[in-house]
């Protein structure tokens, strides 16, 4: 290889140039680079290494002049780039410079806003000092009132003098006239002694005096006269002196009150100004940041962008040169080693040791059996070695064992003796706890011999023992219903005002049924009206706020405790009790059942709907709360373990209808009075309200039962025009929808009542259609019909109305048959 190398070389022969051409180009490269290197960035080093040895090779030269080339080229591209970037940040300073001058007018007009922040203190100054001014004048206005207190107690100590005088005056006259009297009696004694001439003087003497009394007499009534006379002047003149001053000073203090107005109007109409200048302004920085932002925010992010690309572009640059620069003193060095050597004798004697490395391996190879019998050996060796190393170890193992059971014999037993101590002493601790705790065990047993299992109920029994008196009768539905109303709107904490449609379908609802429902959105008085109602009519309501997680009726009613033989009385259960006793049995009692959908009430109220289909004059209308009777169980208790439904209890539930509640089944629905309550009416006069008024329970089932007598026939004739309507075909053949014997019975009820508190037949059938028949999920809310469907019976309806011979339409339940037909259009 090294022959052929050497006669390729003799035949290519090129010129061998001068030792100073070669080292002066060599500098010429050198100082290019460095030049290059410095424009670039000065934080580069320069080339510093020596090119002496390009002058023995020229193909080595050659291929350092193509990489000069090269790298010459790379920085032509980076300093292009960086002049790119250079124009890049000018027109980012001169943005910058933009947003600084709108940041001087941004601070401009923010000094403006602080001078006019010190005009309104100013003026505030100033009202401050009409204040102070104020408090002057109020306290002038003090000091003339405590003037005029003075006067009247002058006035009133005159009086008293002047009464004084008077009692002397009259003290006076009758003591000298008694005195005058017994010596007249003595003058006449002497005088019956004596002759009758000289009883004639001394009678004409007498007669005298009697005249002097009578004329002093006179004259003291005259001063008495003239002394109240003078009284009465003076008094007259302090009144009108008075009246005058009140006069001022009511005056000014309305002049006063004239000037704080007109001031207080200034400063609002100022400070309105102000804000309204502050908000414009707030706005205008607002509008002129985003039109900032959005005009410049992507130019600057663009910027931003094609910086990191130049600085990576940078680095990168960086990265070769130094590279570079590492691979040109590798070959400096490499030809430096190799200065007299030539490169393929190196490659020669390089394939010769790998081949003198083979033949190693070779041989190493082929005395490998000898190395494993020997290795054999020596496992073999070391496996009996181990066997007995093991052998030993257990040995020794044993010995140790039968040592320390040795030394352990002793100390064991010691300390056995010392824990057999501890934990007989702990045994004796333990009895007498025992004992201590079966003695308050006995204890607390005895004491609940003597307890009660129902202790409010049998409270109740002598707290309410008393009839309720002076109960109102309802004798007028329609004027009921306006003072329930009207009472509502009256209440002094939270006064209520309420539609009357919404009072006249809650009455009628409490005909109907003893359940009712109000849905509707928070916040349209769903809790308020029950509470609202019992409180006007002078009746009880108890409020229960239904728990999630309610099962049966001892969530609702309360749970008996066998252990303390002790029944836990909920709120309900007294309610309902309470609604039984003298007090309260001729009252209307509600117990409200508050987010009464949080639990299922087909469950905790199963019991209850089924005592409230009974008649109210059924005595099973009970609900059991305990399997055995119990001794000393309260008075009304029914077989001393159940608790009666009275006629007289109303449950009003409230419902919201979002993801922690419960849907109601259809059997609950069809048992309840339902009442969407929309928001409160508008303040109305109330000036006709009679004031708080308790009614009587009694009248008001009575006049329920007489307006339902007086309009059964109108009814019943509704109902039958029913039963043969389009309307029922429509719904049982397309919505497989029909109503019972529970329905008639609910319209029997609730139109009449309706019809006699202010509304019409009409509004009472178009209600128990909506919330009976076409409600959500009964005849509206499901995904089974179509627009088709809720056209043909609405046409039905309108059929129907029109033959039943009633006016109007029935809105309510068009209203509903709409919002299904929007909820379709939506695809909800």
């Amino acid at each position: 290889m090294a022959k052929k190398t050497k006669k390729q070389t003799t035949r290519a022969p090129r010129p061998q140039p001068s030792k100073e051409d070669l080292l002066n180009k060599m500098g010429i490269m050198k100082k290019k680079i460095n030049e290059e290197l410095a424009v670039v960035d000065e934080e580069i080093n320069p080339l510093s290494s020596d090119m002496s040895c390009l002058e023995q090779d020229k193909d080595q030269e050659a291929k350092a002049n193509e990489a000069l080339d090269e790298i010459l080229q790379l920085v032509k591209q980076l300093q292009e780039k960086i002049t790119a970037h250079e124009s890049s940040r000018a027109s980012y300073e001169q943005l910058s410079a933009g947003i600084e001058a709108q940041q001087q007018d941004l601070d401009q007009k923010r000094k403006e806003l602080y001078g006019d922040e010190s005009e309104l203190n100013r003026q505030k100054a100033e009202l401050d000092e009409a204040k102070s001014l104020l408090d002057e004048q109020r306290k002038k206005l003090a000091a003339k009132q405590k003037e005029l207190d003075q006067q009247e107690k002058k006035q009133i100590l005159l009086e008293d003098q002047l009464a004084e005088m008077k009692d002397e005056a009259d003290a006076g006259f009758a003591r000298e006239h008694r005195v005058s009297v017994e010596k007249k009696r003595a003058e006449l004694a002497s005088l019956q002694q004596e002759h009758n001439q000289a009883l004639d003087e001394r009678s004409d003497r007498l007669n005298k005096r009697d005249s002097d009394l009578f004329e002093r007499e006179s004259t003291l009534k005259e001063k008495e006269s003239d002394a109240r006379a003078g009284f009465i002047a003076v008094q007259k003149e302090i009144l009108s002196d008075f009246a005058s001053k009140k006069t001022q000073a009511e005056s000014d203090l309305a002049a006063l009150h004239e000037q704080i107005s007109k001031v207080q109007d200034t400063l609002t109409l100022q400070k309105k100004k102000q804000e309204v200048q502050q908000r414009s302004e707030n706005e205008w920085k607002d509008n002129v940041r985003i039109d900032l932002d959005s005009q410049y925010r992507t130019e600057i992010d663009s910027l931003k962008a094609q910086l990191s690309q130049e600085r990576n572009n940078r680095e990168q640059d960086r990265s070769t040169i130094t590279e570079l620069q590492k691979e040109l003193v590798n070959f400096t060095d490499l030809q430096r080693s190799l200065e007299n050597e030539n490169v393929e004798d190196i490659k020669t004697e390089l394939n010769n040791l790998r081949q003198q490395n083979k033949n190693l391996k070779t041989q190493l190879w082929t005395s490998e059996d000898n190395l494993e019998e020997k290795c054999d050996l020596l496992e073999e060796k070391c496996s009996e070695q181990y066997d007995q190393i093991a052998d030993l170890r257990q040995t020794l193992e044993e010995a140790k064992a039968e040592l320390h059971r040795r030394q352990m014999t002793v100390a064991a037993k010691h300390q056995l003796e010392k824990e057999k101590r501890v934990l007989e002493l702990h045994n004796q601790t333990l009895d007498t706890a025992i004992t201590g705790l079966q003695t308050q065990l006995d204890d607390l047993v005895e004491r609940q011999h003597g307890v009660k299992a129902f202790p409010a109920l049998s409270a109740m029994d002598q707290k309410y023992k008393s009839k309720a008196a002076n109960l109102k009768p309802v004798t007028d539905l329609h004027a009921f219903a306006q003072q329930m109303r009207w009472g509502m709107a009256e209440l002094p904490n939270a006064p209520l005002y309420y539609k009357e449609e919404d009072v006249r379908a809650f009455l009628a609802g409490l005909a109907m049924s003893n359940l009712h429902i109000l849905q509707g959105m928070s916040g349209t008085g769903k809790t308020s009206l029950a509470k609202a109602f019992a409180k006007v009519v002078g009746g009880h309501c108890t409020d229960i706020a239904v728990q999630a997680g309610w099962r049966d009726k001892d969530d609702l009613l309360g749970h008996y405790n066998a252990f303390e033989k002790r029944f836990y009385e909920s709120e309900a259960l007294q309610a309902l009790y309470r609604a039984q006793l003298p007090a309260f049995e001729d009252r209307v009692n509600i117990i409200l059942l508050d987010e009464m959908n949080l639990s299922r009430p087909e469950q905790y109220f199963a019991d209850f709907n089924s005592a409230l289909e009974k008649d109210p004059q059924d005595k099973d209308r009970n609900i059991v709360l305990l399997e055995v009777g119990q001794k000393d169980a309260p008075k009304k208790l029914v077989d001393d373990r159940k608790i009666f439904v009275p006629e007289n209890v109303w449950f009003i539930g409230t419902a919201n209808h979002d993801e922690t509640t419960n849907e109601f089944a259809d059997k609950t629905y069809d048992r309840a009075h339902v009442m969407e309550l929309s928001r409160n009416d508008e303040k109305f006069s109330t000036a006709r309200y009679d004031g708080d008024q308790a009614y009587s329970f009694s009248s008001l089932r009575e006049s329920f039962d007489h307006a339902c007598q007086k309009h059964r026939s109108t009814v019943s004739k509704i109902l039958s025009g029913l039963n043969d309507s389009k309307l029922k075909t429509v719904l049982e053949d397309d919505f497989t929808v029909s109503w019972g014997n529970r329905l008639e019975r609910h319209a029997h009820r609730f139109i009449p009542v309706l019809k006699e508190t202010g509304g019409s037949i009409e509004e009472g059938v178009d209600h128990l259609l909506a919330t009976k028949l076409f409600r959500a999920g009964k005849a509206t809310g499901r995904f089974d019909i179509s627009p088709a469907d809720l056209d043909k019976v609405s046409e039905a309806l309108a059929d129907t109305w029109k033959a039943l011979k009633l006016n109007g339409e029935a809105t309510r339940t068009m209203n509903s048959i709409a919002k299904d037909r929007r909820r379709m259009e939506r695809g909800a």
